[in-house]
């Protein structure tokens, strides 16, 4: 099923002003069974199906879709919610390390097609693993040019597996084309390393200016000075709950001397649900928090995956007070003993505290638990 150039683009955009309501999608299927597009009667039964299961009519929803001129699913995977797409994930796992690979074309048809109308969501995998850092990019400008972008809330980059080597993994210079094709964004999450040895800009964040955006996740390993001044430059002003992943010291070169435009609590005004993970620096995040204007309106707090050991924590945990909002205390993953985990829980005995999985100590070592 390829794009419907003829098709109504009054009735989209009422799907798309009123989401979630009936009436405009079914005045939408009214048209297209008129127009012979079989898309119209998937509709109607996924319409009457979120009413009241009936096998048969699930057996024809099903058949329909079968029949539809759909990229097979090893390009692209959809959730279906009443005849339209709710979200749609793009990765070419027939072979992504096949150079020759369209990932624009793949994208071009997908977005064309007429169930994308009111996309929600957004999740790109690897299209060509040498290069995208090319490719996503260039998806994110097909969908710039989409009638259905603005409406897009929430889109993860970088959606892959827990076997994917990170450090080798990257999605290229994102932060300008996220803004441009996706300005209403509520939730962004970007996965990426940072392929050095192979082009440049190959994780980039500069330019991103999303004023609705309340969730942002960067999980990497390579978070660097540059990377970390951009994410500061960018136009963020709702963010509330903000994750960074930093790296080992081959990775990231930040410290935690460079988070301080952070801390001092007021570059992101509205964070309450703050993630410092995967940091070499996690002791020094321990020892110096509490004396910080973000700590007192703090709910969660996430160290997890880093370098935490009990010295540190008994600092934290001496300095509760300063953390009078929070409720949830994330400390897994990192080398903490008995003694240090009790002082915690007792200190922040008006808080859940998270601690499972401790990596265990040898000697002075401390490492990430994502380093590549």
């Amino acid at each position: 099923m390829g794009a419907m150039t003829d098709r109504r683009s009054e009735l989209e955009q009422a799907i798309r002003t009123n989401r979630g309501e009936p009436g405009p999608t079914l005045v939408y299927a009214d048209w297209l069974q008129a127009n012979g597009h079989p898309l119209g009667e998937l509709i109607v039964l996924q319409h009457e199906l979120a009413a009241a299961d009936d096998a048969a009519k699930r057996a024809r929803a099903d058949a329909i879709i079968a029949g539809l001129d759909l990229p097979e699913p090893r390009l692209a995977t959809y959730g279906w919610r009443r005849g339209l797409w709710e979200w749609v994930r793009l990765e070419n796992s027939v072979d992504w390390m096949d150079n020759g690979f369209d990932a624009r074309a793949l994208a071009q048809r997908v977005f064309g097609a007429a169930p994308c109308v009111a996309l929600e969501e957004l999740r790109i995998g690897i299209l060509r693993w040498d290069y995208n850092h090319d490719d996503v990019p260039a998806v994110l400008a097909v969908a710039a040019a989409c009638p259905w972008a603005p409406g897009v809330a929430r889109l993860h980059l970088g959606d892959v597996g827990e076997d994917i080597d990170m450090s080798h993994h990257v999605i290229g210079a994102v932060g300008e084309a996220i803004t441009a094709a996706f300005p209403n964004l509520v939730s962004l999450k970007l996965h990426s390393g940072d392929q050095t040895w192979n082009a440049p800009n190959t994780f980039e964040l500069a330019g991103l200016a999303l004023p609705a955006l309340r969730e942002l996740t960067i999980e990497t390993c390579a978070l660097s000075k540059s990377r970390l001044q951009a994410l500061f430059d960018a136009a963020l002003p709702a963010v509330e709950r903000l994750e960074l992943w930093f790296g080992s010291e081959e990775g990231s070169d930040v410290e935690y001397d460079d988070l301080a435009p952070l801390l001092a609590g007021d570059r992101f005004p509205r964070t309450r649900h703050l993630g410092l993970r995967n940091a070499r620096f996690t002791g020094d995040i321990a020892r110096g928090l509490a004396g910080t204007p973000i700590a007192a309106r703090l709910e969660s707090l996430d160290l997890s995956m880093g370098t935490l050991d009990d010295e540190p924590a008994g600092v934290l945990a001496a300095h509760a007070a300063s953390f009078p909002a929070l409720r949830r205390l994330v400390v897994s993953d990192n080398f903490l003993e008995q003694g240090g985990l009790s002082a915690l829980r007792t200190a922040f005995a008006h808080a859940e505290v998270v601690s499972t999985d401790q990596k265990a100590i040898e000697g002075d070592w401390r490492y990430v638990s994502v380093g590549e």
